[in-house]
């Protein structure tokens, strides 16, 4: 077996690092610009109803075409600045939001933005949201919220009941 030259291979390690830093910083700025359901011909994968969706044949309809800009940013569904959170926590201890005010109606109030493409009805899936307290105050899952476990609700059909 020959033996390796430490500098070539050095220079090899490098290399590598470079392309996969590359392919790393392309697919970060991928994830932000480009909806996640669109594959590399631009049609939609996505098995929910989406505003952006067109048939490719207005006759068959089963191959959905991507319409979107690709000029959104997902990750705001998911950072928020403390003071945020914090705000976002008192309302929802707070007596005067029970009834049916939705934690999209909630969100809308402390100016904190939630994706949705299907009007809040539920079909879309973009506003899934995690919650960490006071699950308990929630009223039970609906038939949309359905797929979900744990501590992850529908902000638009998630009521806060107490």
């Amino acid at each position: 077996m020959a033996k390796i030259n430490q500098v070539d291979y050095q220079k090899s390690l490098d290399r590598l690092s470079d392309i996969l830093s590359g392919i790393t910083v392309q697919a970060d700025v991928q994830s932000q610009t480009r909806c996640p359901y669109k594959n590399k011909d631009a049609e939609c994968t996505a098995l929910i109803g989406c505003k952006n969706q067109r048939p490719v044949d207005a006759e068959d309809g089963r191959i959905l075409l991507c319409r979107g800009d690709d000029k959104l940013d997902y990750r705001s569904a998911w950072e928020s600045d403390p003071a945020s959170v914090e705000r976002a926590r008192e309302a929802l201890h707070s007596p005067d939001k029970a009834g049916t005010k939705t934690l999209f109606d909630l969100a809308d109030e402390l100016a904190l933005h939630v994706p949705t493409s299907c009007g809040r009805g539920g079909i879309c899936h973009e506003c899934i949201v995690e919650v960490h307290a006071g699950m308990e105050s929630l009223s039970v899952r609906n038939e949309a919220e359905s797929f979900l476990s744990d501590s992850f609700r529908l902000a638009c059909q998630a009521r806060l009941e107490g």
